[in-house]
């Protein structure tokens, strides 16, 4: 199962058909709102784990912000080496243990759900002692809490755990850190697949409205249930 596992990660590139020819200008309308989420500033240290093509280091670093990668793929880190990052090749509980540098924002994009409930609450517990006094933790992950998440959680055979707002919320409490927002995934107006903001526009109205239904319907409250999930984490407030 280990060797099968690894095969996938090291043949990972070539079945998401990323061969580095994607631009981080394709991303960075997403970029912008999900850093907006974290409530980063330009002075801040960013610190990417599993950064894959390398998208959001190039889109951070022509913001203007210092930013830092680790990733467990050699022929990612090796691309991203080649652009001249600050990139660091392996696991991220072994290659930042012991760190003594803070970092203000921690983003992890579709990593978690690679991962084991105990891995990630290891890395929860990393974050603890590596991420600055009022630093953010931002993930996104498939949205395991909604039918619509099925199929980006599962289409992919490296994908490990079924992740949902409070199964986070409950790994992040272990580590003493805590949820500070939970959203649906960066919802695009210029870029992306369909071009028209009008039509986009009518698409996320409907969306909300279906969303606001079904979870007061069958939950009581409103639940994210777009496709892709998005939690921010940070330490637990001094209040509590």
């Amino acid at each position: 199962m280990a060797n099968i596992k690894k095969q996938l990660i090291q043949n990972y590139q070539k079945r998401k058909h990323w061969y580095g020819h994607n631009t981080f200008q394709e991303q960075a309308e997403i970029f912008d709102i999900e850093t907006g989420r974290a409530n980063i500033k330009k002075e801040d240290f960013l610190l990417e784990i599993g950064f894959g093509e390398g998208l959001f280091l190039d889109w951070a670093r022509e913001s203007g912000f210092t930013i830092t990668g680790v990733e467990i793929n050699p022929d990612f880190y090796t691309l991203a080496k080649e652009r001249g990052h600050t990139v660091y090749l392996g696991d991220a509980k072994r290659v930042l243990h012991g760190s003594d540098k803070k970092y203000n924002g921690i983003f992890l994009f579709d990593v978690l759900e690679h991962l084991t409930i105990k891995e990630i609450s290891s890395l929860f517990d990393l974050f603890q002692t590596i991420l600055g006094e009022n630093g953010k933790i931002l993930v996104r992950v498939p949205n395991g809490g909604s039918p619509f998440g099925r199929y980006l959680q599962y289409s992919d055979a490296t994908h490990l755990t079924v992740l949902t707002p409070s199964k986070i919320q409950d790994m992040a409490l272990l580590s003493g850190l805590e949820v500070k927002g939970i959203y649906n995934g960066a919802r695009t107006q210029k870029t992306g697949a369909h071009k028209n903001w009008i039509l986009k526009w009518i698409a996320y109205g409907v969306r909300d409205f279906i969303q606001l239904v079904i979870g007061y319907l069958y939950y009581g409250e409103n639940i994210p249930l777009d496709p892709n999930l998005t939690v921010v984490m940070g330490h637990v407030s001094e209040e509590e």
